[in-house]
This record gives structure tokens, C-alpha cells and sequence, in this order.
């Protein structure tokens, strides 16, 4: 149950979790990069269900691992101090060694187009 005193940040986290809860195992693909807007999307899709889900990186400022991978295992974290000393998030999936540090995380499920 959400409180009063929840911060945005622990609703972000909350709603990340949730997410990822339902679509890791999923195929894990760098779906878009936009240098204008300094904007990396990571597509989730599985041939088990309709639909997608895009973790979007707002400011990367560190990108290791593959580019594609399937039986994804990934994890968000607040809290990650950014090469240029800002704090931001880490995402991570540790099973194949893919991380990105970026200074902003958005999550959206169903993005066109639908796989």
C-alpha cells in the first residue's frame, strides 16, 4: 500500500520492480538511441505475450554488454554515482554483464511498435 509519505523516487522504484517483475525472462534488445536528446531505449519483448516494455535512459553517461540477449534478468538502481559526480541510476542484468549509467530512468509498457 502507497503512504502519503512515499517519495517519488520509491514510486519510481516501486513502479520499475513491478514492471520488470512481469517482463524479465523477456528478450532484451538496444532498441533506439537519440544523441539530440541524449536518449537510449531498451526494449523488452517476448514471444509469450503481446506487447513490450521500453526502459528508457534519459542522460547515459555509461553504456557496457550486449547489444541483444535473451532471458533477460534485469535490475534498476537508485543511488549510482555518475562519471561526472551527479547520482542517477545503474541498470544492470549481471548475467550477461550489461550496464548503463544514466542520470534518469522512464518505464513504459506497449510502446509502437507492438511486437
Amino acid at each position: 500500500m502507497t503512504s502519503v509519505s512515499d517519495t517519488y523516487q520509491q514510486k519510481l522504484m516501486r513502479s520499475i520492480a513491478t514492471f520488470l517483475k512481469r517482463w524479465n525472462g523477456s528478450e532484451a534488445k538496444l532498441w533506439d538511441y537519440q544523441a539530440a536528446h541524449c536518449a537510449l531505449t531498451l526494449r523488452l519483448t517476448s514471444a509469450e505475450r503481446k506487447g513490450n516494455l521500453h526502459l528508457i535512459c534519459l542522460g547515459p553517461a555509461f553504456i557496457t554488454g550486449p547489444v541483444s540477449w535473451p532471458n533477460c534478468h534485469i535490475e534498476v538502481f537508485d543511488g549510482c554515482v555518475l562519471p561526472n559526480g551527479d547520482v542517477g541510476y545503474v541498470i544492470v542484468d549481471r548475467s550477461v554483464g550489461f550496464e548503463v549509467r544514466t542520470e534518469s530512468v522512464e518505464v513504459k509498457e506497449n510502446c509502437r511498435p507492438l511486437a
